[in-house]
């Protein structure tokens, strides 16, 4: 499984969702939170008594830096379920700042 911050709707767009791509099904999951903010590197946290045989049996933790206040949120997703949007929001005032340590976006050749 690989989880990165995404560009859902154009390369060089706003880095505004979570993906996760199952390298086995060749799935991809996105957790799109929508153009008035901008994600960092989602980490996984393994949930207690997690199966070690499942690299998406717990939780992606990230922030996003909100565009429209002066705002970051913590947000915590199933890792599983991803498509099924945020089980967790907390507020944070001001901003943690962009960072996109470990995410990538396709190239075009030309």
């Amino acid at each position: 499984m690989i989880y990165a911050a995404a560009q859902p709707s154009t390369v060089g767009g706003p880095w505004t969702a979570v993906a996760a791509y199952d390298t086995a099904t060749q799935r991809l999951s996105l957790c799109d939170l929508g153009a008035d903010g901008v994600v960092g590197e989602p980490l996984f946290a393994p949930r207690l008594g997690a199966d070690p045989a499942r690299d998406d049996d717990g939780y992606l933790v990230f922030y996003r830096t909100r565009r429209d206040a002066d705002l970051t949120e913590v947000i915590v997703a199933d890792a599983a379920k991803l498509d099924a949007g945020p089980r967790f929001r907390g507020l944070i005032p001001g901003s943690l700042g962009n960072t996109f340590h470990g995410s990538w976006a396709g190239l075009r050749a030309g």
